[in-house]
């Protein structure tokens, strides 16, 4: 009996748990390691006797026999799950979409860009209270746990009958609601896409033929995630990257404050008239969040002046009103500490503080809203402001009209001597910067390149192109070719380099045109789901595909971090494959399919690579957002109107030196 207290289903369990014990060792919070906690079931919903909060509890008891011991046990907290009280953390989750639901159509306004003040299960997610009865989880029955997140999509995976596509902006707005709604672990499903390994008699992706809701690629779990499936840095990675090193640098002081709930909230989740807005505050400082942001949606523009009554005083932010635009979202500092200067509010949002003997906090401007800073002139300080306009406002001096860019966008003095600088970036800027102490040092990077890092170098991939541009502060010393310095950029400075170039050619041919096939079949594999959905097609269904043949020298890699294949095709599905064994596959949603060649270098040394594309029906019962297909009479599409190799090329910069 599965998960059960059952003896032979715990008896299983426990190899499983001293093998994982085994395989982790020294790798505990205690230790000194990463983990610092487990999970101890999933969507965990049964009762009954050997059930419930019972098999949640020996799982636990289980899991630290086997040496797991860390600081925190979770279980999902949605679809009615059960969990032992003070033993476990229930944690939540959101999606931008919802991909198992039977609807081929566009989706109404989503819960995941409401606030939670009441409860915490949203994003569709329904949840059971800690004494099995079933309602929304309200925050006064989980008051004794941390608000803590398990599944925030990074995206979402694209399933056969409904094949949703996001931009950076529906995942990137979802941050300032759930932290504004008082989450203090934000935890992403999918961050990094993966792939589902091929077995020995099936494959491990969900199937509505193996009893799952709905079917997904047999190898892809790409889920449009911030890093690729073949760990491609993507656009949302950059527009939530910003917020990640705000929580980096500044999480300590935000996590003790508590959510505020405003004085006016949205009529209902379709509501585009009011601009929504949490606080969380700790005595007189804190941070306002605010969205302006629906997906699918456009919201109404408006004039933006919030009192946040605190304990000794109520701040206006701003000052006087300011425009918010459809589609803003962000954070507000309210009366936060920047050196030696008192920020009173400003409306750019922070994103990380570089500290040495004139530390520099980090900004950048919100789209849609006027960057502005006020500061609270009562210890004497003095502040500069180059282009931009500073006004005294009674006790406060307030610094408007500023150009977002690389300089030292305002400084401030102390009587005492001190300075501050503030850099006040674009959002762009703040999306192609990178942060870490790297060489003995905290740096920041910027470049339009991927970056990271390990312990004394900077790694960069460019993809097209050998010549790389980055800029740094503080700048970097000893810098010897192919790296060089050519400049200043504000506070950076600037480098470039160019690495040997190593053109890449592929062959194409089309091997055979696609035959007709039949309608698309309707299935219904659960029980909770009263319609059927499209089924995705079997195997014998690609003996009907248009086949493709794709060749390249398996000598390309040298000199490269990768070789990414471009894809754009219009049809149903397509599949990879090298000599029968799949290597990827893709549901068509309008977007061009990207594939990383370096893990299929061993397929390509034996021959050309094997394009299918099953053809698309127009009648296909299937939601499909993006690009539309055209299709010819016969109401079919199977085409491929290109295919590329991109070379991507990686620099390695040693920066072990001491930074001047």
């Amino acid at each position: 009996r599965l998960r059960s207290n059952d003896s032979s289903y715990l008896a299983s369990v426990g190899r499983f748990y001293d093998e994982i014990g085994r395989q982790v060792r020294g790798q505990l919070w205690k230790d000194g390691g990463p983990i610092i906690g487990l999970q101890i079931d999933n969507e965990y919903n049964s009762v009954g006797p050997g059930k419930g909060p019972d098999h949640i509890a020996t799982l636990k008891a289980m899991a630290v026999s086997a040496g797991l011991d860390a600081p925190l046990y979770s279980v999902t907290g949605w679809d009615n799950t059960v969990w032992p009280p003070a033993e476990v953390i229930p944690v939540f989750g959101a999606y931008p979409d919802m991909p198992w639901d039977a609807s081929i159509t566009a989706l109404p306004a989503n819960e995941s860009y409401m606030f939670r003040f009441d409860n915490r299960a949203n994003g569709g997610f329904s949840a059971r209270l800690p004494n099995g009865d079933l309602s929304p989880t309200s925050q006064e029955a989980l008051s004794r746990y941390p608000y803590v997140s398990a599944e925030f999509g990074g995206a979402i995976q694209v399933t056969y009958h409904r094949r949703p596509v996001l931009a950076p902006d529906d995942i990137a707005a979802m941050l300032p609601v759930h932290i504004g709604s008082g989450i203090n672990m934000y935890g992403y499903y999918m961050f990094h896409g993966g792939a589902h390994l091929m077995g020995a008699l099936s494959t491990l992706q969900e199937s509505q033929r193996t009893g799952y809701p709905t079917d997904v690629p047999v190898i892809s779990y790409d889920f449009q995630a911030p890093l690729s499936q073949y760990g491609e840095v993507r656009e949302s990675l950059r527009r939530t990257k910003p917020v990640h090193y705000f929580l980096q640098t500044f999480g300590e002081e935000l996590a003790p404050m508590v959510p505020r709930r405003p004085s006016v909230v949205p009529a209902g989740l379709g509501d585009t008239t009011t601009l929504r807005l949490s606080a969380r505050t700790l005595g007189d400082s804190g941070y306002i969040f605010f969205s302006n942001y629906l997906r699918g949606h456009r919201m109404a523009e408006h004039a933006v002046h919030v009192a946040l009554k605190l304990p000794g005083e109520t701040v206006q932010v701003p000052s006087v009103p300011i425009r918010v635009a459809s589609g803003a979202y962000g954070i507000w500092p309210v009366n936060k500490r920047l050196g030696n200067a008192l920020l009173e509010y400003s409306t750019a949002q922070l994103v990380t503080r570089l500290a040495g003997d004139v530390p520099v906090y980090v900004f950048f401007a919100i789209p849609g809203v006027a960057p502005e800073f006020a500061f609270d002139s009562a210890g004497g300080i003095r502040v500069s402001a180059p282009g931009a306009r500073v006004v005294r406002e009674g006790a406060r001096l307030v610094v408007r009209q500023l150009r977002p860019g690389t300089r030292v966008a305002i400084t401030i003095d102390a009587p005492t001597g001190a300075k501050t600088r503030i850099v006040l970036l674009t959002r762009d800027q703040a999306g192609a910067l990178w942060s870490a102490r790297v060489g003995g040092a905290d740096r920041l990077v910027l470049s339009p390149h991927a970056v990271f890092f390990d312990d004394s170098r900077i790694h960069l991939l460019a993809k097209g192109t050998p010549t790389f541009s980055l800029s740094t502060y503080p700048a970097l010393t000893g810098v010897s070719r192919p790296l060089r310095r050519i400049g200043q950029d504000g506070l950076f400075t600037r480098y470039s380099a160019t690495v040997p170039a190593h053109p890449v050619s592929i062959s194409v041919q089309k091997v055979r045109a696609a035959g007709l096939i039949p309608p698309v079949k309707k299935f219904n594999a659960v029980t909770w789901r009263k319609e059927a959905i499209a089924l995705a097609p079997s195997d014998s269904a690609f003996d009907q595909a248009a086949v493709w043949s794709i060749a390249m020298k398996p000598e390309a890699f040298e000199g490269l971090s990768d070789i990414f294949l471009d894809i754009r095709y219009a049809g149903d599905v397509a599949r990879l494959s090298s000599g029968g064994e799949l290597l990827d596959d893709d549901f068509f949603k309008g977007t061009i399919w990207r594939i990383g060649l370096k893990r299929m270098a061993p397929a390509l040394a034996r021959g050309p690579l094997e394009l299918r594309v099953l053809p698309l029906r127009r009648d296909a019962p299937i939601f499909l957002q993006g690009t539309k297909p055209a299709f010819p009479a016969n109401g079919q599409v199977a085409a491929v109107s290109e295919i590329r190799a991109i070379a991507e090329y990686e620099l390695l910069i040693d920066a072990a030196a001491r930074p001047h």
